[in-house]
């Protein structure tokens, strides 16, 4: 009994002492990296090779926290925000320090923040910033649902096994037209020299009209759709004022566009800024034909769905646009209410245009499409659960994502440092750095200027109150060395 007790000792002993040994291996390597990281001669470069010092330490004694939070600062140095996200998240269990949480929770949404610029980065590179096929924009002149409804019919209707001669017989006979090409179900006529007929067809008719047709399983119309199309909204006021002298109307956005079912015709801008609102409203005249008692928030949106899209591995994939531009994920309603009072919402686009977004990113819209048709357009909760894979969690973390990547892409369009998450962090640094004393909130205000440009002096860079390359990497290192103290 007594050599069990005495070997337990030792074995104790032993583990303590391997344990101090681990605890010193850790501090060594620990300082080693601080001793890299705080030379203001180090690069990125030097810094880069110098983190597997920290996952050294950190393999050591995986539950001390200023390993984990210097690998996280370190990472995000170099510019690798993925990484640095992850080691932020793991800080953030190794503390219950309240003050920690909070300004780990600020670095990790600046991390997001970050890794979503890469994406808009990457995807501009690959091209499909360029190739944003159809671009609808705030603005855009969405007419009255009474006025469209009243809008008589006059056109012919030609059967698409016909020329549709007749048809453009009429139209040339009532508006001034540069130009008309057909196909087999459509009547493309274009009202200016920008744009001729037929390129309108090949570039924003065509393509989208063939994958709508496949996605949805769209049934075939039996009547030619006739597209009037212009970049200049006043040629599509004349035009329509023309053919119906009893609707005027009038221009007063950049952007125009209406389907009116009785003459089964588009009119809509569209040339050289995208097709988004043909697009728009090629959907409303398929719905017509494929599903005649489609409910308005479905008929709407789907419509809105397709208003800024691009081209990803042959699929047109749905993006955020301008109906996001003065929402906040908290707007947002949960799912389960968004469902339930479906019709309510059906003129708040920007709630029912997030949830077919949500199912179009799922890659499960024609499957959405085909379920909503199936029950009339209108079902619970329940049902929705039960033939999808989905959650108010995931329905929750797909706003919060769809959101915080369209703000940064508004931001960087626009060149200002307005993203609440890059804000708070700059502003936590400050504070952290400069004793400012900064409302860490998010919002960019005279104080946080004027915080930016101490630090700029007090570090030897240009006072211009503008945070550029050089003030954010010298903010960056500052603020991570002080975290290392």
């Amino acid at each position: 009994m007594k050599s069990i007790l005495i070997l337990t000792i030792l074995l104790l002993t032993l583990g303590s002492m391997a344990q101090t040994s681990d605890q010193e291996k850790a501090e060594e390597l620990y300082a080693q990296y601080k001793t890299i990281y705080r030379n203001d001669n180090s690069t990125k470069s030097e810094i880069k090779e110098a983190l597997p010092l920290l996952i050294s330490a950190t393999e050591l004694m995986p539950g001390i926290y200023k390993y984990s939070y210097a690998l996280a600062a370190g990472y995000k140095y170099i510019g690798d925000y993925t990484n640095a996200r992850d080691w932020y998240a793991k800080s953030k269990s190794k503390t219950t320090d309240a003050g920690q949480i909070k300004q780990l929770d600020n670095m990790i949404s600046y991390c997001d923040t970050k890794i979503n610029e890469q994406k808009l980065q990457e995807r501009i590179r690959q091209g499909a910033g360029i190739n944003i096929a159809m671009i609808l924009k705030e603005g855009t002149n969405e007419l009255d649902e009474e006025l469209v409804n009243n809008l008589p019919k006059v056109l012919p209707q030609v059967n698409i096994n016909n020329p549709a001669d007749e048809l453009s017989t009429y139209i040339s006979g009532k508006i001034s037209v540069e130009d008309f090409y057909s196909d087999e179900e459509f009547l493309v006529v274009s009202l200016s020299t920008q744009r001729g007929a037929e390129e309108h067809y090949q570039k924003g008719v065509k393509p989208f009209a063939g994958y709508f047709k496949n996605k949805f399983n769209f049934a075939k119309p039996q009547q030619y759709l006739t597209i009037l199309l212009t970049e200049n909204p006043f040629d599509l006021i004349e035009a329509t004022n023309s053919l119906y002298p009893t609707a005027h109307l009038k221009a007063y956005a950049p952007f125009l566009g209406y389907y009116n079912e009785k003459d089964n015709l588009i009119a809509a801008t569209g040339g050289r800024q995208g097709y988004g609102t043909v697009l728009h409203e090629l959907i409303h005249a398929y719905l017509h034909s494929d599903y005649p008692d489609c409910p308005i928030w479905l008929n709407e949106g789907l419509a809105t769905l397709y208003e800024r899209t691009e081209w990803r591995n042959h699929e047109l994939k749905s993006i955020p646009n301008w109906r996001f531009d003065r929402m906040d994920a908290e707007d947002f309603v949960t799912l389960n209410q968004l469902v339930s009072d479906i019709n309510e919402h059906r003129y708040h686009l920007a709630q029912i245009r997030m949830l077919l977004l949500y199912f179009d990113n799922r890659s499960d819209i024609s499957e959405f499409y085909s379920f909503a048709k199936s029950s009339g357009g209108f079902f619970t909760y329940d049902d929705l659960l039960a033939r999808f894979d989905i959650s108010e969690e995931k329905w929750q973390e797909f706003i919060k994502t769809t959101i915080d990547e369209y703000k940064t892409e508004l931001y960087a369009a626009r060149g200002t440092l307005g993203n609440p998450s890059e804000v708070k962090y700059i502003q936590q640094a400050l504070n952290a750095l400069l004793q400012s004393g900064l409302e860490v909130d998010g919002i960019w205000g005279p104080g946080s200027s004027d915080a930016l440009v101490e630090f700029q002096k007090k570090y030897g860079l240009d006072p211009d109150g503008v945070y550029g390359p050089g003030t954010k990497k010298a903010l960056e290192k500052e603020y991570a060395k002080l975290s290392m103290n």
